[in-house]
């Protein structure tokens, strides 16, 4: 099994897990690739793969709106969401954000992204936390809302920094500038709908 094929049945997988949000063209586009697969026009088919993937990640993205939380008190949103599907069907990554900022300088951004390269380091981490070394000072792995994350806090740069890997295919990393700890970063994370997100990464 090539890994561009593992992508494609991941993607497939993830489309069937979710509730709802236009399986009925999606499954349409899915049912139409295999006829032209069936009847050799590999070309056809590759065709509709990509678009069917390509609505099961904007679905996906309508999903991971629903995640981030709202702004803190004093605090609004910056931009608005702004989403990225890179490669997808090669690579299974998909990626949004939101931008919060607060008068006096203060920002923070909050990114969730899905199969990224380097999630399987990062649970590595958690698994062997002698490797936090090699990421640097002012790293630890702490505790928040009852879910372990790679802390970062760089005092110099008064950057902070969060990072949940929930689960084999998901990371979530908030960051937080002109801080003094972090403490908002922290609060961030505690507001994050982590109910929802296991709703749509069961």
């Amino acid at each position: 099994m090539t890994s561009r094929t593992a992508q494609w049945i991941f993607m497939v997988i993830l489309f069937f897990g979710m509730e709802v949000y236009a399986q009925s063209e999606i499954s349409d586009t899915i049912e139409q690739a295999k006829q032209h697969y069936i009847k050799k026009n590999f070309s056809e088919s590759i065709s509709d793969l990509n678009r069917a993937l390509e609505m099961i990640n904007q679905e996906l993205l309508k999903q991971l709106e629903t995640v981030f939380p709202d702004p803190l008190h004093d605090w609004r949103v910056e931009a608005p969401l702004s989403q990225v599907t890179k490669n997808a069907y090669a690579t299974g990554l998909v990626s949004k954000c939101k931008y919060y900022k607060k008068s006096g300088g203060q920002s923070v951004d909050i990114e969730i992204q899905t199969n990224a390269p380097k999630i399987s380091n990062l649970k590595m981490v958690f698994l062997n936390p002698s490797m936090l070394n090699q990421m640097g000072e002012g790293v630890k792995i702490s505790t928040i809302s009852d879910r372990r994350c790679i802390e970062r806090y760089d005092l110099i740069d008064k950057f902070a920094e969060l990072i949940f890997v929930p689960t084999s295919s998901l990371m979530i990393t908030i960051r937080g500038w002109d801080m003094k700890n972090t403490d908002v970063v922290a609060k961030f994370a505690e507001s994050v709908k982590w109910k929802l997100l296991e709703e749509i990464f069961p």
